[in-house]
């Protein structure tokens, strides 16, 4: 990996992490995303001896990551109303462009933006680790690395908890082969139980939904 962007210190770093049993052979999309949870669990300025410790989270929340293109290309097979709208934008005919690269590329970019619109909106508040250490804290097993690598779950929601209460997971059948689902969540903090409100086979709709309680 190379580069010096926010949060990442390019091949010292890498080194570093090799060392303590990190992965590292990442592609680009898994690269991206990796900057992205050392930022969002406050990790951008690791010290040598903090690796070790975080291996097995980052290990086991980068293998159950998806990239802005991935969830475009749900977003379009699954005709939602964001691809709709992205193709109205454009004056197009929705199945008309529907398997064009840069349409794809186009409703991802969406998925990035309103992911940091709503990072800037919830710029304060409990955080998504934060909730996970709550969770763990009352004895509860909800975001343990064997119960998401089980259900083969991501949770979408960044930064912040959607009005210090909610957020958004999707899990998915490997075995079955199953279309991925997409829940929403309300997490209690007193006791930390999460209970599920709402489930959507699109993952735009699970964040409307979330935004709009």
């Amino acid at each position: 990996m190379k580069g010096k962007g926010r949060g990442w210190k390019g091949e010292s770093q890498r080194h570093r992490m090799s060392a303590y049993g990190i992965k590292t052979n990442f592609n680009p999309s898994q690269e991206k995303n990796l900057k992205r949870l050392l930022r969002n669990h406050e990790l951008g300025n690791l010290k040598a001896h903090d690796y070790k410790g975080m291996a097995d989270l980052i290990n086991s929340n980068i293998e159950f990551t998806m990239s802005y293109e991935e969830l475009a290309e749900e977003e379009i097979n699954k005709e939602s109303n964001l691809a709709y709208d992205i193709a109205d934008e454009f004056g197009q005919i929705f199945g008309n462009i529907k398997h064009t690269g840069w349409f794809k590329k186009a409703v991802a970019e969406a998925l990035e933006e309103q992911d940091i619109a709503d990072n800037k909106f919830l710029a304060s508040g409990i955080s998504i680790s934060e909730m996970k250490e709550i969770n763990k804290h009352k004895g509860k097993y909800y975001f343990s690395k064997d119960t998401m690598r089980f259900f083969n779950s991501i949770i979408h929601t960044k930064g912040n908890l959607i009005k210090d209460k909610y957020f958004v997971e999707s899990i998915q059948d490997t075995h079955t082969g199953a279309d991925r689902q997409y829940r929403v969540h309300q997490f209690d903090i007193d006791t930390g139980k999460v209970t599920k409100l709402e489930e959507f086979s699109i993952l735009s709709e699970a964040n409307d939904y979330a935004r709009s309680l």
